[in-house]
């Protein structure tokens, strides 16, 4: 027996005599603990967070930097019976750093990824990194896919690299 849905999280829905399996999207950033009773086929798709960009004024120029994207997968993948841990990385943000021509940009967030009980990684979603000083987009996250069993591929990409413009930039 398989469960054939969509996996990130499931829970047992008991309706009269039968109990069905209930898959849940996890978005919230955090640490999961996903027990499966029996080997589990299933779609997958995990996107890595993207970094935060950054901008500031300075001599009447606007000067701005974008984060990179967070990497993605998305396919058919098999997990066996077992315990594992997902984590949810946290997102990065922009902000505005004023009067200057030199900013760090914004926050960097953090990876997610799919840890069996024995601590193995399946699959990590590398997540963007933050627009940086005079110019400098961010780089994209990376795609690292361990021991998970994938089936078949739908996708599997990089995050893109974030951009930078204003004057002196280019």
């Amino acid at each position: 027996d398989y469960y054939k849905d969509n996996l990130v999280a499931y829970t047992p829905v008991v309706q009269d005599d039968f109990t069905y399996r209930t898959i849940h999207k996890q978005t919230a950033t955090g640490t999961y603990t996903i027990t499966l009773d029996k080997d589990y086929e299933g779609n997958l798709l995990f996107v890595g967070n993207g970094g935060g960009g950054g901008s500031s004024q300075n001599d009447s120029y606007w000067r701005n930097t974008s984060g990179g994207s967070g990497a993605c997968f998305q396919g058919r993948v098999r997990l066996s019976k077992g315990t594992y841990t997902l984590t949810i990385g946290t997102l990065g943000y922009g902000y505005n750093i004023g009067n200057t021509a030199n900013m760090t940009g914004g926050v960097d967030s953090t990876d997610s990824y799919l840890t069996d009980e024995n601590g193995n990684e399946l699959i990590r979603v590398g997540c963007g990194v933050r627009g940086t000083v005079i110019g400098t987009g961010g780089a994209g996250g990376t795609l690292t896919l361990g021991t998970l069993e994938v089936l078949e591929t739908t996708k599997a990409v990089n995050g893109n690299q974030g951009d930078a413009w204003g004057p002196g930039y280019g």
